[in-house]
């Protein structure tokens, strides 16, 4: 009986040191979250003049049952336009409920607003912050130029790039776009910024908007640095997943990648395909019309054809 009571008190013990340790390496890292291209979460295609702000609600809920959640970083596009609706939407579905810090970033969406005073948040463009040692640098390209929004990498970008990208440091560089995709060969992040990452030992680059890939999440290694495309999709035309990137930086500054779903009802409105390649004749010409969906040139001509038929 003795010996018993011996064993089931070495168990209880060990159970509890089990307990203390996982309590222990629970609490050992910090975690920042990267949602980037958000708007098409609550702002689908097929719904026409109105906002759906189910998935906004949700994806908030999710974000607030990460454990050891210090920042959560909105990568470019979270508001699709100025509109009142919009700036309500995100505000009551998501800023108010997140008790957290937050860090918004402008891409083109923002860059297209006029009056970037009236989406209520610190809308910046390029910044860093540190976390246990790890330095995580922000960068926009896009700017404002006759009321338009344009990529353009100037010197004062390469000027911030110098001063805060040291080989001595640990980084990861976040990116609103896919800067390093042949679509934007001509942008100067080739040519300007690559090689003042590549010097500095630059090996992760987080990129908020994948859509030159169907929003697919995915990534490249390109001159030695990791490019990481994550994002929220516009199932409306490809199917794809909505993802955004959990990093945990551990106490001595290393990290680790964890992949987050956006974990919507299975038939949520923001999973719904469009009917173009399920449809012909007038019907596929008024859904291209309706959608601004680009169709080859010959069925452009027969959609012109046909509207003529019914004209006469």
């Amino acid at each position: 009986m003795k010996y018993l009571s011996i064993k089931l008190c070495l168990f209880f013990i060990s159970i509890s040191l089990t307990s203390l340790s996982s309590i222990a390496a629970k609490g050992n890292y910090k975690s920042i979250l990267v949602i980037g291209h958000l708007y098409p979460l609550y702002n689908l295609y097929d719904i026409k003049d109105s906002l759906v702000t189910d998935g906004v609600s949700l994806l908030a809920n999710q974000i607030k049952s990460i454990d050891n959640l210090d920042t959560v970083i909105f990568l470019g596009d979270t508001f699709v336009d100025g509109r009142d609706s919009v700036i309500n939407l995100v505000e009551d579905s998501l800023i108010k409920k997140l008790n957290m810090n937050t860090i918004f970033i402008a891409a083109n969406h923002e860059a297209l607003v006029e009056d970037q005073d009236r989406l209520n948040v610190d809308l910046k463009n390029r910044g860093k912050i540190t976390i246990n040692d790890l330095n995580l640098i922000y960068f926009s390209p896009w700017k404002r130029v006759n009321g338009t929004a344009k990529v353009l990498i100037d010197d004062e970008d390469v000027n911030f790039f110098r001063a805060n990208v040291s080989k001595a440091e640990k980084k990861i560089i976040l990116i609103t776009d896919m800067l390093h995709h042949n679509h934007y060969k001509d942008s100067g992040w080739r040519k300007k910024i690559v090689p003042i990452l590549t010097k500095n030992n630059t090996s992760h680059i987080v990129v908020g908007d994948n859509d030159l890939i169907d929003h697919k999440y995915s990534w490249i290694e390109l001159n030695g640095i990791r490019y990481i495309h994550q994002g929220i999709s516009h199932n409306f035309y490809n199917p794809g997943m909505n993802t955004f990137l959990e990093i945990r930086v551990h106490e001595n500054s290393d990290y680790e990648f964890i992949v987050h779903t956006i974990k919507l009802n299975a038939l949520s409105p923001a999973y719904k395909l469009n009917k173009m390649d399920f449809s012909g004749g007038k019907a596929r010409c008024e859904y291209a019309e309706n959608f601004s969906f680009p169709l080859p040139w010959k069925e452009r001509l027969m959609c012109k054809l046909i509207y003529l038929g019914d004209y006469f």
